[in-house]
């Protein structure tokens, strides 16, 4: 059995498998790591601005509902009528910033938004509720914003052509933020015969992601920004986009046909937490993204890293099967041992270096250590030259894949294939049994087929 090739085999992959436990540590260690960031990505939004999503503006107004009761009286609840308006035209400027706490960066913004759109004619509308039964004295607009704290200065809505100030708290159970204004005007019947315009600007501050709520028949929102990694997410993509390394420009333009809920409504036939639902799911927007996130890169580097562990074993054991050398398992678990601990040193590298030059560094301690060890057991420096050009294109390869988002998985394949093909290829002209059993009468007379000069 300690002859044997395919016994040697076993107990090789064996110590391979056994791989895997300080892998899924390293990698439990870029998780720990990775809710650390989270965690400081979170504070740093608390204090300057959560992602933000913009729903509205709406028109609510409530409404008396009567009936008569069992005993013959007549009882009334108030009930909301929401209104959303006709067209919607939603322009913003995005200035990014990258901001550090400790070793973890966030992004911030800050949004220049200009918005301006229409309400149609509020009287004869198609919800069945009797004007004389609505309370358009008590009607307010609501602009939902899921973190008011990113308002730096107050702010007005333009109604009509006259300015109101905004006020804190929604006054909605559509939304749990936001402003809105009190629109006593409405009481008057002239003012709901007609449509009626509106338009503000804000500047808000937020994180990571900005979405909107197409609450509109036509809403249109353009947006502008010197970030060049946007993520376009949500229900609906833009348009029209334009992404380069100086920033990029969108457009969206999205028809009430696109969701799933009226442009009117009575609270008793919709509830809120129903439409809730219909307005998140309708949401769009984009999220600042960054393509060289360490943990990330990391994460996708260690599902390699058994890979590697075997590719270099398969190494060490050719040398064994070609030129008489006897390795101890413990051996292998010292050249193991040295390439899991190859990931460790990028995640710790990467929080302080970047991810390319901790990357270098970690694959260079590991290659010079490998192929120093390689040098002592393998018994020729051309043996370790030969390991130590193995690791430097297996990293370079790897390096290269990380960055290679879109073909990473072809090149993988194609890398595995070619390399099976160069195991074939060595191994082609090797007798098995004469390898697993060289003194044995029945095989005295077959001299093992080995290439020589390896």
């Amino acid at each position: 059995m300690v002859r044997s090739p395919f016994a040697k085999v076993v107990v090789i992959g064996l110590l391979a498998l056994a791989f895997v436990l300080p892998l899924s540590f390293v990698q439990s260690v870029v998780s720990e790591r990775q809710v650390r960031r989270d965690e400081a990505v979170k504070e740093m939004s608390q204090s300057w601005g959560a992602p933000q999503t913009l729903t509205g503006p709406y028109v609510a107004v409530p409404f008396r509902v009567t009936w008569e009761t069992a005993e013959g009286k007549v009882a009334t609840r108030l009930e909301t009528l929401t209104i959303l308006p006709e067209a919607l035209e939603i322009t913003g400027t995005l200035v990014p910033e990258v901001r550090r706490r400790g070793l973890f960066a966030a992004v911030l913004y800050g949004l220049d938004v200009s918005v301006k759109g229409r309400f149609p004619k509020f009287s004869g509308n198609g919800v069945r509720v009797p004007d004389d039964a609505i309370l358009w004295e008590r009607a307010t607009l609501v602009l939902g914003l899921s973190d008011t704290r990113g308002i730096r200065e107050k702010f007005a809505l333009v109604w009509g052509g006259a300015p109101v100030d905004f006020a804190p708290s929604p006054f909605s159970e559509l939304v749990d933020a936001g402003v809105h204004v009190n629109l006593p005007g409405l009481a008057n019947s002239e003012s709901r015969d007609r449509g009626t315009e509106f338009s503000f600007q804000v500047h808000l501050s937020g994180s990571e992601t900005l979405h909107f709520v197409p609450v509109a028949r036509e809403t249109a929102v353009s947006l502008s920004s010197t970030w060049p990694h946007p993520s376009f997410q949500g229900a609906f993509l833009p348009e029209t986009r334009s992404i380069s390394e100086a920033g990029f420009s969108a457009s969206w333009r999205v028809s009430h046909f696109g969701r799933n809920y009226p442009q009117e409504w009575r609270s008793d036939e919709l509830t809120g937490a129903s439409v809730r639902a219909s307005l998140e799911a309708s949401g769009f927007g984009l999220r600042f993204y960054r393509p060289a996130d360490d943990y990330q890169q990391t994460t996708r580097a260690l599902k390699y890293g058994l890979l590697f562990v075997a590719l270099t074993f398969l190494t060490f054991f050719l040398f064994e099967l070609f030129s008489g050398l006897r390795l101890h398992p413990l051996q292998y678990l010292l050249v193991g041992s040295a390439l899991a601990l190859f990931y460790l040193l990028l995640v710790s590298l990467s929080e302080h270096r970047g991810f390319p030059q901790a990357y270098g560094i970690s694959a260079l301690a590991v290659v010079v250590v490998t192929s120093g060890y390689s040098a002592a057991i393998l018994e020729k420096r051309l043996r370790a030259v030969s390991v130590a050009g193995l690791l430097s294109a297996l990293y370079g390869y790897l390096f290269v894949l990380l960055r290679l988002e879109t073909y990473a998985l072809l090149m993988g394949a194609l890398a595995l294939f070619a390399l099976l093909s160069l195991a074939m290829y060595l191994t082609r002209r090797v007798d098995w049994y004469a390898v697993a059993a060289p003194d044995s009468p029945a095989r005295r007379d077959v001299p093992p087929r080995i290439p020589q000069g390896v």
